[in-house]
């Protein structure tokens, strides 16, 4: 465990009319931590309660901080040899998942800032990660090397290899944990039954590369986001009929970059929330498709959005290297 960078500096915004109504537990309604870390921050996560925000960077690092009071810094932590591209809170809250250019998946105890465990066997970059919920020992990871493969936490090996012709960038399982879907640079999203190693469908219109997948709470959608500038919305129940494409949204955009732009449902289910390469954070209400707010506050493109689980607050970060709460009124 290491201290956050010497330069980190929370930055809170007053609000300009000091009697606005307050929708949160946040110090101040907007608050900015600055140079969180040394280099863009590839995705900020909240976990389920509500109270940590972790990150991961392309300084190698993960940081923990608090989403309340003085926003703290809680752990910063280095990872082995290469930028962290991706982060999940595991099932049980206690432990970060995460996806390194490295070509591993790795554990770390968040109580300890241990590192627990390391998974070998991709060939390439691991640029997602996803832990199964009902099966708190098993973790799904997508890789450059075109595969997505299942890990088991208690014999530290791959028990499933799914073997696919482009490089994938994003990868979730449904709550079944049966249905895995993966999305890459083949413009295609993938749904696996992965008891049987079938793919059960493909699905498709994007027109660009995918840069990630976000599963609703009760796993009934999925929503995807693509470099052709839009997202969409997808029904993902099993034996679902007609076209799995409910609904596209526009508003946002993808640079020359060429970022992984990340995607999140609310768990409330009213709100799509993505990065942009217009250094805003976007929402859009799920059930119209319109486009609701674009959120200023980012000096570089914003790497991922999602709104906190139990606050309307949005947390954003970006390629400037800050994360951003932001309350909602």
């Amino acid at each position: 465990m290491i201290q956050p960078p010497n330069n980190a500096l929370v930055q809170v915004k007053q609000p300009e009319n000091a009697a606005v109504n307050r929708t949160s537990a946040l110090a101040n309604p907007t608050v900015q931590i600055k140079k969180a870390h040394n280099d863009i921050i590839f995705r900020a996560v909240v976990d389920l309660d509500g109270n940590y925000v972790a990150a991961c960077s392309g300084d190698r690092h993960i940081s923990i901080w608090n989403v309340y009071g003085d926003c703290e810094n809680e752990l910063m932590v280095k990872s082995n040899l290469a930028a962290v591209l991706d982060i999940a809170w595991n099932v049980t809250q206690d432990s970060l998942i995460t996806a390194s250019a490295d070509k591993s998946v790795a554990i770390l105890d968040t109580s300890t800032g241990e590192w627990e465990q390391s998974f070998f066997g991709h060939k390439a970059q691991v640029n997602s990660v996803f832990p199964l919920l009902r099966t708190p020992n098993q973790i799904a990871s997508a890789s450059d090397d075109g595969t997505a493969k299942i890990w088991d936490t208690r014999t530290d090996q791959c028990i499933r290899s799914l073997n696919m012709t482009y490089p994938l960038t994003s990868v979730v399982v449904l709550e079944d944990g049966v249905t895995l879907l993966a999305g890459g640079l083949d413009n295609c999203i993938h749904m696996w039954d992965v008891r049987n190693l079938v793919k059960m469908e493909t699905l498709k219109g994007h027109k660009d590369s995918i840069t990630s997948l976000a599963l609703s709470k009760d796993s009934r959608f999925v929503v995807s986001n693509a470099m052709d500038h839009t997202l969409k919305l997808w029904d993902v129940k099993p034996f679902s009929e007609g076209d799995r494409c409910i609904r596209t949204f526009t508003g946002h955009i993808h640079g020359p970059e060429k970022l992984m732009l990340r995607c999140s449902i609310s768990d409330d289910m009213q709100y799509i929330l993505s990065g942009s390469s217009d250094n805003c954070a976007h929402i859009w209400s799920l059930s119209s498709g319109k486009h609701l707010l674009k959120l200023p506050g980012h000096h570089g493109p914003v790497t991922s959005a999602m709104m906190h689980p139990k606050e309307p607050i949005v947390v954003s970060s970006s390629a400037d290297r800050s994360i951003i709460l932001g309350e909602l009124s």
